[in-house]
């Protein structure tokens, strides 16, 4: 259309087509933009889903512990000559997901690489040597 083959109509924009390429590019950057705002909608329920999560295993995982502990003192009362079972008092005791949590994102932080690492006891070894 913009090539002047079909009689009648005028070439817009010569041969180099800076017009329509600008005109693209501005339509690729807003298609972009709203792109980018939707996963970042997104991304926010993702986590907000996540937290919600969390908070109900966390109910769930109390609930569980409270059932056990009723269990468990209902039992000590009809069998009394039992030995006492370590994994049940394991399991009798309080979660803590704080020291979980910290030993989930020990785990997940980047290792230091090798070359990283023999690079650093150069440098100390240098310094210690100045």
């Amino acid at each position: 259309m913009n090539s002047g083959s079909i009689p009648g109509l005028s070439i817009i924009d010569p041969y180099p087509f800076t017009f329509l390429t600008m005109l693209v590019s501005l339509e690729a950057i807003f298609l972009a933009v709203f792109v980018l705002m939707s996963q970042n909608r997104a991304s926010a329920i993702d986590s907000l889903r996540e937290e919600i999560h969390l908070q109900i295993n966390e109910i769930a995982e109390k609930e569980i512990t409270k059932s056990l502990q009723l269990l468990a003192e209902i039992h000590k009362k009809i069998v009394t000559d039992k030995k006492p079972d370590p994994e049940l008092e394991h399991m009798l005791k309080a979660l803590n997901t704080a020291q979980i949590e910290s030993q989930v994102e020990k785990e997940l932080s980047p290792k230091p690489l090798a070359i990283s690492e023999a690079l650093e006891n150069f440098e100390t070894l240098l310094h210690r040597k100045l």
